[in-house]
C-alpha cells in the first residue's frame, strides 16, 4: 500500500486525485519516458513529478533505466497490475470509472450532485 496519497476529492473539487496522477504516470511509463516526457503528458510540474517518481520507483512500480542525464523510467510488471487494479476499484465505486475521462474535469451538475 502507498501511504499518505489522496484517493478521493471532496465534492466540486477541481483537483486530481493521487490515484489518477498515478494512474496516468503509470500510463504514460509503460514503454519507457524520460522525465519531461512524464511531465508533459501528466500536465504537472518538476517538483511534484519528481515527489511521485520516487514514491513508484520505492514501491516497485516503475523501475529506472539508464544514467543520468538520460534515465527512463518504465512502469513494471507491479506497476502495471496496481494500474489494473485501480481500473477495476474505481469502475465499481464510479459506475464505469474509465482512464481515458477520468482525467478531464467535469461539472458536478453532471453527476446529479
Amino acid at each position: 500500500m502507498i501511504s499518505g496519497l489522496r484517493l478521493v476529492n471532496g465534492m466540486g473539487s477541481k483537483r486530481r486525485t493521487d490515484d489518477k496522477i498515478i494512474y496516468l504516470i503509470l500510463d504514460i511509463c509503460q514503454d519507457g519516458a524520460l522525465k519531461t516526457n512524464i511531465i508533459q503528458g501528466a500536465k504537472l510540474n518538476y517538483t511534484t513529478v519528481n515527489r511521485y517518481l520516487d514514491i513508484l520507483v520505492k514501491s516497485g512500480m516503475i523501475t529506472e533505466l539508464g544514467k543520468k542525464p538520460t534515465i527512463m523510467f518504465k512502469t513494471t510488471t507491479r506497476g502495471s497490475k496496481f494500474k489494473k487494479k485501480l481500473v477495476g476499484l474505481h469502475s465499481q465505486i464510479n459506475n464505469g470509472w474509465t482512464p481515458e475521462g477520468s482525467f478531464s474535469v467535469t461539472d458536478s451538475s453532471e453527476n446529479g450532485y
